[in-house]
C-alpha cells in the first residue's frame, strides 16, 4: 500500500470552491489551498484541523504558467459517490487517456488521444494515439482549452449509448467519424463526392477560403450548427404558417440574408427540423411545398441521389446555373436513425470555398426533435456567471449555490394558507418578483419534502407542474430519468415559455435511502443560466 511513512503539511484553504476545469480534467469544483503538493501527491488526503478528511489532492504547481504555484483538491461531496461508483468499475470512461488542445493558428481545438484501452468502447471504435477528438455529439471540443464539454458530454448520457464522433487523425490530415458503442470510424467523404449526375464537379470559381467558423443556434435550442464567420446574418426564427403560428426550428446564415433569399449572388444556408409526417416520403419532402420544387425552373437539374452522411441518411439533390450565373444549389432531405424528424438543408453555392464550408456544414449540425430537446435557450448569450455564493435555508436542512447576481434571496420555509410549517424552502434570483410572475428573470426554487409512500416521484412531478403552471405557458419535452450520482429521480424541460425562449426545468429526485423527496425548479432565460443549474445540480443537498 506504499510507504507507511508520511509527510504533514500545513496550509489554508484559499478558495472553497474553485474553478476546476482544466486541459486535463474537469471536476465541478475544487478545495484551493496553500499546502504544497508533490508530484506522487495526488490521491492524498487533505484533512482539517481535527484530523478529518476534506478532501482528495489531485492537483497542484504552476498550472496556469503564471509563475505561481497553486494547490487543489476534491472535496468531498464530490468524491464520495464516485469513489462509491468506482467501486463497481471505471466511472465515465470511454477508454480514452486524453488532453485537450489547442492552436488558433491552425484552428485546431480537441481531445489529444494519449493511448487508447482496446477493450473500451474507444478501442471498438478505431481510435488511436495521435488522433484528436474534435467533435462530440455535435459539441466542437476543447474551444475553451479544458476538458469540460468533453465531459459534459459523458456525464448527460449512459455509459452505453451512442455517441457521435468526428475524429482528426492529424499524422495523416484524416477526417474520420463513427459512433462510440456503434459504427467504428471511417473517412468523411466531401459533399463533392455524393453530388448527383455524371459531370459533379462543381464549376465554380475557387473563391477565398474561410478560415474561422462561429457555432450558432436556432430559437428553439434545437438547430446548432457551425458556419463561417463571415456568414454573420443570421435569421434564428422559426418557420411559420402563413398565420404566424409555429411549424418547425429554421435557421438561416448568410453574408446577408435578405440577398440570399431573393437572389442567386449571396451563399448561405437554410436548415429547417421538420416533426415528420407518415404520409410524406423523404421524396415527397424533396420535391414537396417544404422542399426544392422550384429549382427545376430556374436552374438546371443534375439530379436527385441517396444521402449518408454516417449519421443522416435520405436524398440529395444538386442544382446548376441558377438564375442564368454560375451558382449552384445543393438540397438535402434526411433523418437520423430513429427517424424522429425530418432535417431540410439547403445551400446556395457561389465557389469552391462555399462546398468547403458545406462540408463543414454538414460535419458540425445538429437538429434535435420536438420534446427531447436538453439545450439551453439562445437568445442572447448572456454574460457568464464567475462567482458563486452558498446558501441555506432557515431550518439548516437545504444548501445550495447560486450565481452572485442572484442575489434576491428567500430561505423562510413554505407554509400553509393557516401558516403551518410545509417544508424548508430557498428561492434566489435577480428579482424575486419577476421570477414569480413573468418568464423574463431567471432562478431557482429548492424545497425537500418528507417522503409519502402514498406518492410516486410521477406523483411528485405532477403536483409540481400543476402548481407552478408551466403546462398552461410552455412546451413540454419527454419526461426523462435523473441521476448526478447521489439523487435519482426524474427530470423535465419546458421550453417556449409564453413564446419566449424561456425554459423551465423541473427535477424531482431522491437519495438512495429516500430519507426526502428534493424538488428543484429552475427557470433560464440565457445560456448563461445553462452553467448556473449545470452548479445547482452539483451542489444542492437536502437532509
Amino acid at each position: 500500500l506504499g510507504d507507511p511513512e508520511y509527510t504533514l503539511l500545513d496550509g489554508i484553504v484559499a478558495k472553497a470552491r474553485a474553478d476546476g476545469d482544466t486541459n486535463w480534467a474537469s471536476v465541478d469544483s475544487v478545495i484551493e489551498h496553500t499546502a504544497p503538493i508533490q508530484p506522487g501527491n495526488s490521491g492524498g488526503p487533505l484533512i482539517d484541523e481535527n484530523g478529518q478528511v476534506v478532501g482528495i489532492n489531485y492537483a497542484g504547481g504552476d498550472l496556469g504558467g503564471t509563475g505561481t504555484s497553486q494547490f487543489f483538491a476534491i472535496g468531498g461531496d464530490l468524491a464520495l459517490p464516485t469513489v462509491e461508483i468506482l467501486k463497481n468499475g471505471d466511472y465515465l470512461s470511454l477508454g480514452v487517456n486524453g488532453q485537450a488542445v489547442v492552436d488558433d493558428s491552425i484552428g485546431l481545438a480537441g481531445i489529444f488521444v494519449s493511448s487508447v484501452d482496446t477493450n473500451s468502447p474507444a478501442g471498438t471504435l478505431g481510435l488511436q494515439p495521435g488522433d484528436i477528438i474534435e467533435d462530440l455529439e455535435g459539441l466542437p471540443m476543447a474551444t475553451d482549452g479544458t476538458m469540460k464539454d468533453y465531459c459534459d458530454v459523458l456525464q448527460s448520457h449512459a455509459p452505453t449509448d451512442k455517441l457521435r464522433v468526428d475524429v482528426l487523425r492529424f499524422d495523416e490530415n484524416l477526417s474520420l467519424r463513427g459512433e462510440f458503442n456503434g459504427r467504428p470510424l471511417s473517412p468523411v467523404e466531401s459533399i463533392v463526392d455524393q453530388l448527383p449526375g455524371e459531370e459533379s464537379t462543381p464549376q465554380v470559381a475557387a473563391g477565398s477560403a474561410y478560415t474561422d467558423y462561429m457555432t450558432v443556434t436556432d430559437d428553439t435550442g434545437r438547430i446548432q450548427v457551425s458556419v463561417p464567420t463571415d456568414w454573420d446574418d443570421l435569421d434564428p426564427t422559426p418557420n411559420t404558417a402563413d398565420d404566424g403560428s409555429f411549424v418547425a426550428p429554421e435557421l438561416v446564415a448568410a453574408p446577408d440574408v435578405d440577398g440570399f433569399l431573393s437572389t442567386f449572388d449571396v451563399p448561405g444556408v437554410d436548415i429547417v427540423a421538420w416533426d415528420p409526417d407518415p404520409t410524406l416520403t423523404l421524396a415527397d419532402w424533396m420535391n414537396g411545398e417544404n422542399g426544392a420544387m422550384s429549382l427545376d425552373s430556374l436552374c438546371d437539374p443534375a439530379g436527385i441521389e441517396d444521402y449518408d452522411d454516417g449519421y443522416f441518411t435520405g436524398l440529395i439533390g444538386y442544382w446548376t446555373g441558377c438564375g442564368g450565373t454560375d451558382t449552384e444549389i445543393v438540397a438535402i432531405a434526411s433523418a437520423p436513425p430513429d427517424d424522429s424528424l425530418v432535417v431540410t438543408v439547403l445551400a446556395q453555392l457561389l465557389t469552391q470555398a462555399d462546398f468547403d464550408a458545406l462540408d463543414h456544414i454538414i460535419a458540425s449540425f445538429t437538429a434535435i426533435a420536438g420534446g427531447t430537446t436538453t439545450t439551453a435557450p439562445t437568445t442572447d448569450a448572456g454574460t457568464g456567471y464567475t462567482d458563486y455564493v452558498t446558501i441555506t435555508d432557515d431550518t439548516g436542512r437545504l444548501t445550495i449555490d447560486v450565481p452572485v447576481e442572484w442575489e434576491a434571496v428567500t430561505t423562510v420555509p413554505a407554509t400553509d394558507v393557516e401558516g403551518n410549517f410545509v417544508a424548508p424552502y430557498i428561492a434566489a434570483a435577480p428579482d424575486l418578483e419577476d421570477l414569480f410572475g413573468t418568464y423574463d428573470t431567471p432562478g431557482v426554487e429548492f424545497m425537500a419534502f418528507e417522503p409519502d409512500p402514498g406518492l410516486t416521484l410521477t406523483d411528485w412531478l405532477d403536483m409540481v407542474i400543476s402548481d407552478t403552471g408551466v403546462a398552461s405557458s410552455c412546451i413540454a419535452d419527454d419526461v426523462e430519468p435523473y441521476d448526478d450520482g447521489v439523487y435519482t429521480g426524474l427530470t423535465q424541460r419546458w421550453t417556449d415559455c409564453a413564446g419566449t425562449p424561456t425554459q423551465y426545468v423541473i427535477i424531482v429526485a431522491e437519495p438512495g435511502d429516500g430519507s426526502v423527496i428534493t424538488v428543484l425548479g429552475v427557470q433560464l432565460v440565457t445560456p448563461a443560466d445553462q452553467d448556473a443549474l449545470d452548479r445547482i445540480i452539483a451542489s444542492f443537498t437536502a437532509n
